[in-house]
């Protein structure tokens, strides 16, 4: 029967075929029925049945699922009975439904979900589940699956086996139908479902804040241990100090927990709240005054929970990298801030961790400074370093200094000084990057770094720095060289700037040019305002230049401004190539500078190098500027409208300016000595100057010139390449002269002072009748030295008169001295010396040195050596003599031979002198005598005869 139980009795009896009973036993005894065990109605056999938690955390709160097979139908109206694990808890409200987690497992082609239907009631005692059916669900037949779900239990608290479960179907009056023992499950400790282990800061050897957060699977029972073990931190530093209890907080948040120190390695804190703290609720712990180990390393934490009846604890692990601890007031300072400066480097700094007795240091330089070939370093006697150190060079601009295990170690906060030698600063201004100071242990620990704070290097200067133009004229269009020496390298990208005086203009700069034999960009801002802008002569205050620079950078340019007086910025970008090395002479020229339109000195020129970036390398600036000379007038020509001396004549003036003339000038003809009534003159003509040019004054100049002033006064400038003509007139034409006239053009800007242009020495040409050329002759009558025209004999002037007791002037004997204007002749024992230009008379005495000096016969004027030589009767002697025209001194040369006749005595008066060849010719009635001046030799003589061989 699908049932267990005791059977009713049975009847046995034989019978005849008739039917007729034989023997009979109506009484035998029934049998004991076994309750079938969820396995034998499933062909070969069934899954069998389960009891199973959800979780298998123990003290975790669970659903129970519970599956099987029938192996004998049950009823509509039977009953579920389930025994829990034994220590399992019901927690809440009990609650079943149809279904578990373990049908996907059981479902089958003919039967997919469990069959049980109809209404459920529960009934519970202690920890057995009785499930009976109301009756109005199906007969469940053998072979069908059953499963349900039962909410509201607990697991044990204990992790380990749970025990078995029984689960038994019965009859609706309690009869067992199938039963089955089910095997237990292993409960493993309630888990971390979350934890977070962290510091507040990582730094080695400082004091951090060391934070916990945690959730469990289950709860976290009162007694509950949880520890963090410090053992690891010993491993990687000699320095590991154990951990004291007394000197760690734990936050208020943190109130139902307590501290403890298990073995000075065992962080251990232990739950004491009133309650379990239920599974998935976030806790957190936080306690301060936590030592961070004394090296950067990664360290690895073991944490445990342990519950109070638990000897198999929750474990995680956690670890941090440390990192490098933060030396503190570390700072680098140059024997000098210059950019480029080679020399001691002062490295200092304090420690925040112990440096080992055989400690390393490391130094790296910012990236912009490096050591020199030869490296050494040493402790500064203010350093609390004991000891020596071993210097190994492990970059350009990095070192490691190792102490050499004879000190002592250097306690937290020692105050280090280092010294290193021959580090050469950045090589341009401005701000550094930092340096780098670390210290490791001897086994390549790292212990502290630090990093020092930026330093500001000024810019250093170029040496020997020099701007030249080629002829430095003014106005004209030239060649600027721009010289110096590097006071540190030029890298391939960067860049020279040349700031001109104000008036300086760029003509036609090129794009690209050639400088050190490469190629570089060539960016001109141009100089403002233009030689024919009428601002550039009318600005009270030059503009600064387009840069302008700080300590260390040169400032964005400044936008052009064509009113502002201002020079032009030229600006060169390297393109590549190698660096240009610190001590390189530089020379290169920059085309098309035309140089300010007036003389004077040029103003300073600033000169810089700088990174592609502008922060700059060398400078200068206050480059000496240069002198600039007068520009020189084209095409210059004078004419005078007669050569005759004494009447009114006009004076004509041509000229082509080569640099512009300011709105406001003045031109200044000089002329020669012996002009009149330059005062009174009156301009006729001034073309090619449009404004208003009047007369403002003469003024005496060296030499007996006289200089007469123009203003021209106009809204703007006479450009040049302008051509002028001026026609003045009412000047009285000069004395007589044997010289050429020479006058002089000068343009100056509005102060009279500040010159333009000029051109010198401008020669009057003869006039175009040449029977009007200048002659002319002199005659003394009397004590009158008069002087008349060659060509009109009628126009003669008296203009000396001898002194009383002069004496009579030797008839004939005169020299002309061409270039001096000076007339000789002999009067007595005196020569007369005639100035014509003044004129006035000066009178010498003849020194000979003779008993008897009877005159002389002729003289001329020896151009070459400027003396006198002549022929003199000298102590009855004809003798060849020269005169010292200052001094008076006669120096006889040589003595004539005699000839004996008056025939052959030479004449008086009668003579020439060439110059070139030194020869001096006099003249006899019968002969033509070529003697040598210097010496007074008889060179030749020639007869003038006729007829005679």
């Amino acid at each position: 029967p699908p049932r267990s139980g005791i059977t009713g009795t049975f009847q046995v009896r034989t019978l005849l075929s008739s039917g007729i009973p034989i023997d009979q036993d109506l009484e035998v005894e029934g049998v004991t029925i076994m309750p079938g065990n969820f396995t034998g109605a499933c062909p070969p056999f069934c899954l069998p049945p389960e009891v199973k938690p959800s979780s298998l955390l123990s003290g975790s709160k669970v659903n129970m699922s519970i599956a099987f097979y029938a192996s004998n139908p049950l009823p509509h109206d039977g009953q579920i009975e389930i025994r829990l694990h034994l220590n399992s808890v019901i927690v809440e409200p009990v609650r079943v439904f149809v279904g578990s987690v373990l049908d996907e497992q059981r479902e089958n082609v003919e039967q997919v979900g469990p069959v049980l239907d109809g209404k459920l009631i529960v009934f519970l005692h202690e920890n057995t589940v009785r499930v009976r059916r109301d009756g109005t669900g199906r007969r469940i037949e053998a072979g069908q699956m059953v499963s349900l779900t039962i909410e509201g239990i607990q697991n044990q608290n204990a992790e380990g086996s749970t025990g078995p479960a029984y689960l038994w179907t019965k009859q609706s009056d309690g009869v067992v139908i199938d039963e089955s023992v089910i095997p237990g499950h292993i409960l493993v400790p309630v888990e971390f479902t979350d934890f977070i282990l962290s510091k507040d800061d990582l730094t080695a050897g400082k004091m951090s804040t060391l934070s916990i957060s945690l959730s469990t699977s289950g709860p976290i029972k009162p007694g509950s241990q949880l520890s963090v073990d410090f053992s690891k931190e010993s491993l990687v530093s000699s320095a590991f100090q154990p951990l004291v209890a007394s000197s760690l907080v734990l936050d208020d948040a943190s109130s139902d927990w307590t501290l403890s120190i298990q073995d000075g390695v065992r962080l251990v804190l232990l739950y004491q709240g009133a309650g379990p703290i239920a599974g998935g609720i976030q806790t957190k712990i936080s306690v301060s005054n936590v030592t961070n180990p004394a090296v950067a390393s990664s360290v690895v934490y073991r944490m445990t929970l342990l519950a109070p009846s638990s000897v198999d604890p929750t474990i995680v692990f956690r670890s941090f990298q440390y990192e490098v601890g933060g030396l503190w007031d570390v700072t680098m300072t140059p024997v000098s801030l210059k950019a480029g400066h080679t020399g001691i480097f002062t490295v200092s700094f304090m420690l925040l961790n112990p440096l080992p007795i055989d400690g390393i240091i490391e130094i790296e330089l910012p990236h912009t400074f490096a050591f020199s070939d030869i490296v050494t370093a040493s402790v500064a006697a203010d350093s609390w370093m004991d000891g020596t150190l071993g210097v190994t060079r492990t970059s350009e601009r990095s070192v490691s200094l190792q102490r050499a295990a004879l000190g002592s170690v250097v306690p937290s906060g020692a105050y280090l000084v280092i010294l290193l030698y021959n580090v050469r600063n950045q090589e341009f201004s401005g701000v550094s990057p930092q340096m780098t100071v670390t210290t490791r242990t001897f086994d390549d620990i790292l212990i502290d770094t630090g990093t020092s704070s930026p330093i500001v290097l000024s810019v250093a200067s170029l040496g020997t720095t020099s701007v030249l133009f080629d002829t430095s004229v003014a106005a004209s269009v030239e060649k600027a060289t721009v010289q110096f020496k590097t006071g540190s390298p030029i890298p391939h990208d960067g860049q020279l700037l040349v700031q001109f005086p104000a008036g300086t203009q760029i003509i036609n700069p090129p794009v690209y040019m050639s400088f050190m034999g490469l190629p570089v960009r060539v960016t001109v801002h141009r100089g403002t305002p233009s030689a024919d802008d009428v601002r550039l002569y009318s600005a009270v205050q030059v503009a600064s230049p387009y840069f302008s620079f700080n300590a260390t950078h040169a400032q964005a340019p400044l936008p052009v401004q064509p009113g502002l007086v201002r020079g032009p910025s030229v600006l060169l970008s390297r393109l590549g190539g190698a660096s240009i090395p610190a001590d390189s002479n530089i020379v290169f020229a920059m085309p098309g500078v035309k140089v300010r339109p007036w003389a004077g000195f040029s103003g300073t020129f600033q000169v810089m190098t700088m990174l592609r970036t502008f922060e700059l390398i060398d400078e200068d600036r206050h480059v000496n500027g240069v002198t600039i000379q007068p520009a020189t007038f084209k095409d210059v020509a004078i004419e005078v409208s007669s050569l005759v001396s004494g009447i009114n004549v006009h004076v004509s003036i041509n000229m082509t300016l080569t640099s512009s003339l300011s709105p406001v000038s003045e031109i200044h003809v000089t002329f020669p000595a012996g002009y009149r009534t330059i005062e009174y003159a009156k301009v006729l003509s001034h073309q090619g100057l449009v404004g208003f040019l009047e007369p403002i004054g003469v003024v005496p100049a060296i030499g007996g010139s006289t200089v007469l002033k123009f203003r021209h006064t106009t809204s703007g400038v006479t450009p040049e390449g302008t051509k002028l003509f001026l026609v003045l007139t009412d000047i009285e034409n000069r004395l007589f002269s044997s010289r050429s006239q020479y006058f002089q053009l000068d343009t100056f800007r509005a102060d009279g002072v500040t010159h333009i242009e000029r051109s010198d020495g401008i020669v009057v040409p003869p006039a175009s009748d040449m029977s009007a050329a200048p002659g002319f002759g002199i005659v003394v009558e009397s004590d009158l030295v008069m002087i008349f025209d060659s060509h009109d004999p009628s126009q003669a002037v008296g203009i000396v008169t001898l002194e009383e007791g002069t004496g009579s002037v030797t008839h004939g004997v005169s020299a002309l001295d061409r270039y001096g204007d000076v007339v000789y002749f002999i009067a007595g024992g005196l020569l007369l010396a005639l100035e014509l230009s003044s004129p006035t008379l000066v009178t010498v005495p003849l020194k000979t040195g003779a008993q008897n000096m009877l005159g002389f016969v002729s003289m001329e004027w020896d151009v070459t050596r400027e003396r006198l030589v002549g022929l003199a009767l000298v102590d009855g002697e004809m003798a060849m003599c020269t005169v010292d025209t200052v001094s008076g001194n006669v120096t006889r040369i040589a003595d004539l031979p005699a000839c004996g006749t008056c025939e052959c005595s030479p004449s008086q008066g009668v003579s020439a002198l060439d110059t070139a060849r030194g020869v001096y010719y006099i003249a006899s009635q019968m002969t033509v005598l070529a003697i040598d001046s210097s010496t007074g030799a008889l060179v030749s003589q020639t007869s003038v005869v006729q007829g005679e061989e």
